[in-house]
Parts: structure tokens; sequence; C-alpha cells
């Protein structure tokens, strides 16, 4: 939907009274990305929610209609890999011999000594205050402890989600599992419960009842476990196959392929048990990812197509 279309649903709707329907609004500049520099796109809202991403040759904030290239940032901007430290502040790692913090001011902090492994994934901070990173096979994950003067083995926590509240949950092998404060996962649920493998499902975040949505890609259904270990299949509307899931307080999303339609991508709305399609989604052929998003006041948003398109749940 563009800009106007929007506008003009708002409009219509205060005129008349009545609720809009859920739509996209496209925001903000067409997106950089580079396919010959990128082997993975990365993207990541910081606490602040302003958008920071590569352009294959800096990082990039964007904000409004204008992108600004971060200073000094061009030795990791090659193939950068975002994680959340423990104050919700941007990690990045990726083709680079050191993990960094991205400061509110835009200063990149070096944590730790260097990685002996490059590139390496997946930065996160945990609870008992530890940092974490997947180096590129053979090289598996490794940890730094407060204080070490060196990585060391480690578990993997490659595949996180960071709670608005700061909780962290993490697909720890066999099980889906909340991070207690010395890093002892706590599990909620095996993996082959939510459906599939451990090494298949990805978290797509916590819905207002505290729920947290699992899935992988292909799969014609999304699991909802409560906090009580409890899971819920919610099947996706006939033939269509999971993409990307994405929860927030406000709303949980889908993004779906439909291989009867040559992959044609859709976005949908959970309501209750069924879903609600918003709209169908525009893919790029260039390599460009089709991802949900949500920043970290849990507004939800579509990145396909080189643009950021915000989803807006009229009430």
């Amino acid at each position: 939907m563009t800009r106007a279309a929007a506008l003009a649903l708002v409009l219509s709707a205060c005129a008349e009274d009545v609720p809009a329907p859920p739509g996209l609004l496209e925001l903000g500049p067409s997106l950089p990305f580079t396919t010959s520099n990128l082997v993975d796109f990365a993207a990541a809202f910081d606490p602040r929610d302003s958008l920071v991403m590569s352009d294959g040759m800096q990082l990039v904030r964007v904000s409004g209609l204008f992108t600004g290239a971060i200073a000094g940032s061009a030795g990791i901007a090659a193939l950068p890999s975002f994680g959340f430290d423990r104050d919700g502040e941007l990690l990045v790692g990726g083709q680079t011999i050191q993990l960094v913090r991205l400061e509110p001011t835009d200063l990149l902090t070096p944590i730790g000594p260097q990685v002996p492994i490059v590139p390496f994934f997946a930065p996160v901070a945990t609870p008992a205050g530890n940092y974490s990173i997947l180096g590129r096979p053979p090289g598996g994950p490794l940890r730094l402890t407060p204080g070490a003067t060196s990585w060391a083995p480690g578990p993997d926590l490659s595949r996180t989600f960071r709670a608005p509240d700061g909780t962290l949950y993490a697909i720890a092998d066999p099980a889906i599992a909340r991070l207690a404060a010395d890093d002892t996962p706590v599990p909620l649920a095996a993996c082959t419960a939510a459906g599939n493998s451990c090494a298949a499902l990805a978290l797509g975040g916590l819905d207002g009842a505290g729920r947290l949505y699992v899935g992988a890609r292909g799969d014609t259904a999304i699991h909802a476990i409560d906090s009580g270990g409890s899971v819920q299949a919610i099947d996706l509307p006939s033939v269509l196959e999971l993409v990307d899931v994405r929860a927030t307080a406000a709303s949980v999303l889908v993004l779906a392929s439909n291989p009867a339609r040559g992959g044609e991508l859709t976005l949908w709305l959970l309501a209750g048990d069924t879903f609600q399609r918003i709209d169908a989604i525009t893919a790029s052929g260039d390599g460009f990812p089709n991802r949900l998003m949500a920043d970290q006041s849990g507004r939800s948003y579509v990145l396909h197509d080189h643009r950021l398109d915000g989803v807006f749940l009229f009430p």
C-alpha cells in the first residue's frame, strides 16, 4: 500500500468513525543492498528504534527519508552480523577480528580480545555477563567470560530472542529455553514439540500474552509456547508455507509463500486462531531478503524489495 493510499484509509475511517483494515505504509528511502559484498542481509533496530544496516561498504542508519553513514565502520560492513548487549545496544560482528558495540553516539567500542575465527556471527550478551558468538565452521560457538583474556568454546547461542524486558530466549538443543541469571537454560518445550528439529527452528518473538512463537521456513504451521511450556500448533491458511513470523505485544504477523502460485508472498495477521490477509508482498529478484522485523517499541515492519514497510493495525 502506498503512503497516499494508507493515509486515505485513515482519513476515511476517521470520517465514518469505523475501523480501517490493517495495511502497509512504505517508510523511508530505497534501502541499500550490495549482493556482491553480502552473503546474508543484516539489519537491526537499536533501543531508540533507529534501523542500522550495511550498504556493503559501511554501516548506515536509516532515519526518515535519509541514510547516514556511521564513521569508522568500514572494517565491519562487508559481512555484518547484529546482536544485542545486555542493555539492548547493538553488537556487531562479521568479517572482522573484533566484536564491537555500537554506542548511542555511534562510537564503536571493542569488546574483549580479538576473535580467533573470522567471520563470526550471532553476537549476544547473556544474563551472566558472557558474550557468545558463532564462528565460521569448523570453529563453532565461542564464549568470552567476564575478565577473560581469550575466547573459549561455549554453548551455541546463535538463535536467540531478546524480549523487551531483557529476558533472553534461545534454541538450546534439544529444547527451546529461557536463560536464567547464571545462563542455565530453563527448558520451555522440546524442539520436536514445536514441529521440527532445533536446527530448523527460529524464534519469532512474544505476543501480548507472553507466548513465545517459533517456526521453521517451509513449514505449514507456527507454534506458540506459553510460560508453562504448553505448545499450540496454529496451521497456516491452506497451501501456504512459512517464510517468517514476528510476534509483539500488539500483533502476530506471518509472511507466507504460496508454492502453487510461484512462491507468491502474502502478509497475514493472526487474530485468535485464524489468519486475516493484509496484503501481497513484492519480492525483489536480486536476492534482497523478505523478512519481518519489529523495533524495540513493538512496532512491526516488512523488509522487502529494497524498502521497509510499516504494518499499521488500525483500531
